[in-house]
């Protein structure tokens, strides 16, 4: 699944007239690789170019997740002391010769962080908007992506179905959200979900944008 993704990727890249590809931890770098990182106080970037290997820049600690990976990975492991990091990122860049190349970053999802060390390894660098060279490939779902989303759909629906019961007089939001999120997770979701669960009522509610008509059985509704 990853190495056609990547195969597109180097396609799209010269499509936009982009040497390289920057990613900090994120749905694109999910997408490209299958891995997943967290964001922390370490500095994690992997650059993608055209005609070689993906190059990852990352703590030592989270080097477990490198193992048995489907596809050739170049890595550049650094230590806990931060003193010794800029050298680890320099050495990445120099691999890849960056300097005086465009480097496509996505700008919603780089952190001040990540981009600092772009800006290190690329002296006289072009950093464009590379949102749509990853966007374009994400929005044509393969196979497999197709029977995740289904499987989603159906721990989403078990997840609620199982929560409705407490939905009762006196229960607050936060706890009607809490029981969401133990039910998800006992249904087969990741803890790492892409927001919390949005739980609101009364007051807290959308209004529907058209009133429904009174009737003797009938009140106005609306929407949470």
């Amino acid at each position: 699944m990853i190495s056609p993704r990547l195969s597109k990727l180097s396609q799209s890249l010269q499509t936009y007239g982009l040497d390289v590809l920057a990613l900090n931890p994120g749905p694109s770098l999910v997408y490209l690789t299958g891995l997943h990182f967290h964001l922390m106080e370490r500095p994690i970037l992997a650059f993608f170019t055209a005609d070689l290997a993906p190059v990852l820049v990352l703590p030592e600690l989270e080097m477990l997740k490198m193992k048995e990976l489907p596809f050739e990975v170049t890595t550049f492991p650094y230590g806990e002391n931060p003193d010794g990091w800029d050298q680890v990122f320099l050495k990445a860049g120099q691999s890849l010769g960056l300097e005086g190349k465009r480097i496509g970053i996505e700008p919603l999802h780089m952190r001040v962080l990540e981009f600092s060390k772009v800006n290190l390894i690329s002296v006289g660098t072009e950093c464009p908007d590379a949102t749509r060279v990853v966007g374009q490939l994400r929005v044509c779902k393969d196979m497999d992506e197709i029977a995740l989303m289904r499987s989603a759909i159906r721990v989403a629906q078990a997840a609620l179905e199982a929560t409705i019961p407490s939905i009762k007089v006196g229960a607050t939001e936060k706890e009607i959200a809490a029981e969401l999120v133990v039910q998800l997770l006992r249904h087969g979701s990741q803890s790492d979900m892409p927001f919390a669960p949005i739980v609101s009522s009364g007051p807290n509610t959308a209004p529907t944008r058209t009133p429904f008509p009174r009737t003797a059985n009938c009140s106005p509704v609306t929407c949470w």
